[in-house]
Parts: structure tokens; C-alpha cells; sequence
């Protein structure tokens, strides 16, 4: 990944401002909505396959609240591997090891609110 591309998705994530619209990412039952600055992250960092992991979460895992989620993914940027957690407010209800891949930030969180994924700054 180059400077350039880097710095393109650390502008979004840091910079995302309020939801305008909203976006169906998946035609999956059931998984959630996202607003413009999650889907501009997902376009930017190549990381659809976050928001299908956290989509599927939600039909598979019965603990997770319908209503106030929060996602975290930590890359170790050496080794190409992460960790998706998946908090109920604070009480960590899914924890998944991802053995490969490509995701240029070494920490991104996500705010899940009945039915839709926000970036922090869009919250």
C-alpha cells in the first residue's frame, strides 16, 4: 500500500461527519446498514470482508444487542493478522482471530446501532 492510499483512509476514518444515506452493503438477510463513511473505508481499505464478518455476526450470534454494538479489528501491520472483537457496551461478546490480511490501519472501530455500522466520527 502506498503513502497516498494510507493517508486517503485515514482521512475518511478520522474525518467522516454525520450520516447522510445510508447504504446496503449485503443482499443477506439481516445484515445491517452503513452509512457513506464506512462504505468510502471499506472502498479505500479493501475491507468488505469486515463488514460481511460483522453482518454474519449478527444472525449467528444470539448474545450480540440489537441495539448498541462496537467492533474493533487490531492488525499486527508485520505479521498481516488481526483480531475482531465485538462488545455488547463493554462486555466483549465475539472474539475472532483473522489469520491474513491487508488492512492498512493497525486499529479501526465500528459502531453498530440497531441495524446500521457508523464510523466514530459519524456518531
Amino acid at each position: 500500500m502506498s503513502k497516498l492510499q494510507f493517508d486517503e483512509i485515514k482521512t475518511i476514518f478520522d474525518n467522516a461527519a454525520g450520516p447522510a444515506k445510508y447504504y446496503k452493503f449485503s443482499k443477506a438477510e439481516g445484515f445491517p446498514l452503513a452509512t457513506a463513511g464506512v462504505i468510502a473505508l471499506a472502498k479505500a481499505a479493501s475491507c468488505f470482508w469486515l463488514l460481511n464478518l460483522i453482518g454474519r455476526q449478527q444472525k449467528m450470534n444470539k448474545q450480540l444487542s440489537p441495539f448498541y454494538q462496537v467492533w474493533t479489528l487490531n492488525v499486527d501491520l508485520k505479521k498481516s493478522t488481526g483480531i475482531l472483537r465485538g462488545y455488547n457496551g463493554k462486555k466483549l461478546v465475539v472474539w475472532q482471530y483473522i489469520p491474513n490480511t491487508n488492512f492498512p490501519l493497525a486499529k479501526v472501530s465500528l459502531i453498530y446501532i440497531e441495524g446500521t455500522l457508523f464510523l466514530p466520527s459519524e456518531y
